[in-house]
C-alpha cells in the first residue's frame, strides 16, 4: 500500500538525516494541492481508506489520515511550518521537530507522486504545474493516447431524474430480463449468426459500416457511466475522444465515482458502459431475427459485434485499464493494482539482482505480492500481444506508416517499461561501486546462460498436420435410385458382408406407378383370355398392349429393387452424416462409404512450400493417427508430392499454383483409418535445438506477412 506519511516509531524517532536536508525547502514553502487531484476517504475491508486520486492519470493512491489531513490543508496560503504546528492533535506527545519531521515526509512523498504543485527551488510558493501535454503523451505511447473536449456536467444535471431511474432496483431487473432474452435467442441462433457472419464480416462495405458505428456505440458506453455517476451525486468533468489502437472513441472523466461511500456505487460506474451495451446487443438481435431488410439486418449485425467483441476484448477484460480493471480492483478491495504490480516486479528484479530488500512494502501479504506479480506479467504480455495484433493488421496494408507506427507502439508499450527497470537497476549498481558488476554479472549471467544452453538444447523437431483419408472410387456407396430414406438396416456403421443391405428407400410414386401397371396388365389378360374365342385378330392386338404393359412393368420392378442399396464386397460401412430416415437422395448420390478388406490406406497432407522443402531435406520417419483420443499411431511412408493447383476461374480450364504442395502417404496398416475420415500427420525431422526452430517460425511468420502485403497491393490478383 502507498501510505503516505503513515505514523510509525520509526518516523517519529529516527534522525532521517535525508529529510532534514529537505526540511528547511519543505517548510518554508506554501504546499498547494495539483488541480487535477482529489482527496476524499471510502469504506474498504471493514476500514476508512483515505484516497487521493489523480483525474488526469487515473490513478489513486492510499494514504493515513494523517498524510490526508496535511494534504487537506495544502492550498497555496498556509506555510508547511505552520500546518506542522496545526496537526498537534495528531501527535499530542510529539516534539514540534517530530511533527514538523511527520509532515516533511508526507509533502516529500506527495511531491514524488505528482500529488502536490512541485515546491519551488528558492524554498517560497510553488513551482509552476507541467502536466505533459497532447503531443508528449502521445509520443509516450502512440497506441493510447486521449483529447481533453468539453466539460458535459452541465449538460448532465438536466439528465439526473433520468440516471435515477436507470440506476434503481426495478430498473436492475429489467436489465437482468432482457439480457437474459439476449443470451436465449443467442443461443438458439448461434448457428445462424456464424453463418452470416463468414459471409458477411469481412466484406468492405461491412467493414466501413463497423467503422461508422463503433463511435456511436461507445458514445452511448460512456453515456452509461456519465448517467451513473450523476445518479450518486457525483460530477463529470471531462467529455473527450482517445485514441485506442488509432481508432476514436469517446470518453468521459467519471473520476468522482472513485469516492463514493459505498463500493456497489463504484462498480456500477465502472460496469454502466457494459450494462449499456449488452441492451443494445439484445435489441440488435431482436431486429436481425425479426427483420427481412438486408441493410437493416447488417446495421443490426454490426452493432451486435461491436457490444460483444469490443467488450469482451477492451472493456471486460482486467488487464488493460478499462472498465473491467476498475471492477477487479473495487471486488479485491486493491487500488491501483496496475501500478503497484509494476512497481513489485520492478521490486523483485532490483532484489534478484542488485540484493536489495524494498523499503517500501506495497502488498499485506505474500499471497497479495504473489497476485502483483501474476498481474504484471499477465498484463505486459497482453500488451505486447496487443502490439503483435497492431503489426500484423497495419503492416501488410500500410507498409512505411505501419512500420512506423508498429515500432514506435512497441518501444513505447513494451521497450520503456523493461529500459526504466534496466536503466534503474544500472544506475543503483553504479552508485554501490565496481564490486557490484560482478555481482551483478553473476546475477545476470547465470540465468542468461542458463536460457541460452535451453535454446542451444536439440528437441524433437517435427510438423504436425491435418490429413485425411483419400477415397477410391470402389469405396464410395451410391444411391441405385431416387427415394426417401426409409431405414438403414445394417445401421449408420457396421461391419457388413457381400449382399448385406445397407439403405432401404422408398418412392411412393413408383409404388403407385407398379400397382397401376399391375391393374392394367390384370385387366389385358382377362380380356385377352376372352377374345380368344371368338376374335383372334383383336386377341392379337391386345397381346402386344400386354407385352408393352410387362416390359413397363418389370422396368418399375427393376427400380424398386435399386431401391435397397447393398454391399459389395464385405467390409465396414459408414453412412454420411447427411443421410437419415427421411431425407431424400437422388439417383447417383453418394450414401455412405465401404471399406474393404483390404487395409492399405492413402493419406493426403496439404503442406507450405516452406514446410515441403524442410520434409524433402530432412524427413526422418512418418506417422498417422485418426483423430479420436484412443487411436494409436501407424506408421506411413512418402509416396510423392506435388503442387495443389486450382482452378483460376470456374469452367476456364486454367490452373493456378496456391503455393501449397500436396504430400501422398501410403500406410501399409490402415484398418483403423476410414476412408475420408479426418487424421494427424506427424513427419518426425530428427532433432534441432529451439532457437533454430524459433528462428524459422517467425522467419515464414515474416514472409507470410509480405504475402500479404503483396496480395493487398495487388488486390488479391
Amino acid at each position: 500500500m502507498v501510505a503516505l506519511g503513515a505514523l510509525t516509531g520509526d518516523d517519529m524517532a529516527a534522525p532521517a538525516s535525508a529529510q532534514e536536508a529537505y526540511s528547511d525547502r519543505f517548510l518554508s514553502a506554501r504546499p498547494r494541492l495539483a488541480g487535477q487531484v482529489r482527496l476524499g476517504s471510502v469504506h474498504q475491508r471493514d476500514e476508512t481508506v483515505y484516497r487521493a486520486h489523480d483525474a488526469v492519470s487515473g490513478r489513486t493512491v492510499e494514504m493515513s489520515a494523517f498524510a490526508a489531513a496535511v494534504l487537506h490543508k495544502c492550498d497555496g496560503t498556509r506555510l508547511a511550518a505552520d500546518i506542522a504546528r496545526s496537526m498537534r492533535a495528531y501527535g499530542p506527545d510529539q516534539t514540534d521537530a517530530a511533527l514538523a519531521r511527520l509532515v516533511v515526509s508526507v509533502l516529500r512523498t506527495a511531491e514524488g507522486q505528482g500529488l502536490l504543485v512541485p515546491i519551488a527551488p528558492e524554498g517560497q510558493g510553488s513551482a509552476p504545474m507541467a502536466e505533459p501535454g497532447f503531443f508528449a503523451r502521445t509520443l509516450r505511447n502512440p497506441l493510447f493516447t486521449r483529447i481533453s473536449l468539453f466539460s458535459p456536467d452541465r449538460a448532465l444535471d438536466r439528465l439526473a431524474p433520468l440516471a435515477r431511474a436507470v440506476f434503481s432496483g426495478p430498473a436492475a431487473l429489467v436489465w437482468g430480463a432482457i439480457v437474459g432474452l439476449g443470451a436465449v435467442l443467442a443461443a438458439s441462433n448461434f448457428g445462424a449468426l456464424v453463418a452470416y457472419g463468414q459471409d458477411h464480416a469481412l466484406d468492405q462495405l461491412n467493414l466501413l459500416w463497423l467503422v461508422l458505428l463503433f463511435p456511436l456505440i461507445k458514445i452511448i458506453h460512456e453515456m452509461g457511466h456519465a448517467l451513473a455517476c450523476k445518479r450518486w451525486g457525483g460530477e463529470v468533468r471531462d467529455f473527450g475522444v482517445m485514441m485506442l489502437v488509432f481508432v476514436p472513441i469517446p470518453y468521459v472523466d467519471c473520476s468522482d465515482s472513485a469516492f463514493f461511500v459505498r463500493r456497489r456505487q463504484r462498480i456500477a460506474v465502472a460496469g454502466a458502459g457494459m450494462m449499456a451495451e449488452f441492451v443494445i446487443a439484445t435489441v440488435a438481435l431482436v431486429v436481425w431475427i425479426v427483420s427481412t431488410e438486408d441493410f437493416v439486418r447488417l446495421l443490426a449485425f454490426n452493432a451486435m459485434v461491436l457490444t460483444t467483441l469490443t467488450t469482451v476484448v477492451f472493456n471486460a477484460n482486467p488487464l488493460l485499464r478499462f472498465d473491467a480493471y476498475y471492477i477487479l480492483c473495487e471486488v479485491i478491495g486493491i487500488d491501483n493494482l496496475g501500478t503497484r504490480s509494476q512497481k513489485t516486479i520492478r521490486q523483485l528484479a532490483r532484489r534478484v539482482f542488485l540484493g536489495e530488500h524494498p523499503t517500501e512494502t506495497l502488498a499485506r501479504s505474500g499471497g497479495e505480492a504473489a497476485l502483483f506479480v501474476v498481474y504484471g506479467v499477465a498484463s505486459f504480455l497482453y500488451k505486447c500481444f496487443i502490439v503483435f495484433v497492431v503489426i500484423v493488421s497495419v503492416f501488410p496494408r500500410f507498409f512505411i506508416a505501419g512500420l512506423i507506427f508498429s515500432i514506435w507502439g512497441a518501444v513505447a508499450m513494451v521497450g520503456l517499461p523493461i529500459w526504466r527497470t534496466a536503466s534503474g537497476i544500472a544506475t543503483e549498481m553504479g552508485k554501490k561501486g565496481p564490486g557490484m558488476g560482478k555481482t551483478l554479472a553473476v546475477r545476470l549471467g547465470v540465468p542468461i546462460l542458463i536460457v541460452a544452453g535451453a535454446l542451444a538444447l536439440p528437441i524433437p523437431y517435427a510438423i504436425i498436420a491435418q490429413a485425411s483419408v483419400a477415397v477410391p472410387p470402389q469405396a464410395i456407396v451410391r444411391a441405385g435410385a431416387s427415394g426417401q430414406v426409409a431405414a438403414l438396416p445394417a445401421g449408420r456403421a457396421a461391419e457388413v458382408a457381400a449382399g448385406d443391405e445397407l439403405i432401404r428407400l422408398t418412392d411412393d410414386i413408383l409404388d403407385a406407378e407398379i400397382l397401376v401397371a399391375e391393374a392394367q396388365l390384370s385387366a389385358q389378360t382377362s380380356r385377352y383370355q376372352a377374345l380368344l374365342a371368338n376374335n383372334i385378330a383383336e386377341a392379337g392386338l391386345v397381346r402386344s398392349e400386354m407385352a408393352f404393359l410387362q416390359r413397363d412393368l418389370a422396368q418399375s420392378m427393376e427400380n424398386r429393387d435399386r431401391l435397397v442399396v447393398t454391399a459389395s464386397s464385405a467390409g465396414t460401412f459408414d453412412a454420411d452424416a447427411e443421410v437419415r430416415t427421411g431425407t431424400y437422395v437422388q439417383t447417383g448420390q453418394q450414401v455412405g462409404l465401404l471399406s474393404g478388406p483390404d487395409p492399405r490406406r492413402t493419406v493426403l497432407v496439404s503442406l507450405s512450400q516452406e514446410d515441403a522443402d524442410l520434409v524433402r531435406a530432412r524427413v526422418e520417419g512418418v506417422a498417422v493417427r485418426a483423430r479420436e483420443a484412443d487411436s494409436m499411431s501407424v506408421p506411413a511412408s512418402i509416396l510423392r508430392d506435388y503442387p495443389l493447383l486450382v482452378e483460376a476461374e470456374e469452367g476456364s480450364g486454367q490452373l493456378d499454383a496456391t503455393g501449397r504442395f500436396v504430400l501422398e502417404l501410403a500406410v501399409e496398416d490402415g484398418s483403423a483409418l476410414g476412408y475420408g475420415r479426418p487424421v494427424e500427420v506427424r513427419i518426425d525431422l530428427g532433432s534441432a535445438p529451439a532457437a533454430q526452430q524459433m528462428w524459422r517460425a517467425v522467419g515464414i511468420w515474416f514472409e507470410k506477412l509480405m504475402m500479404s502485403r503483396h496480395i493487398h497491393q495487388t488486390g488479391g490478383a
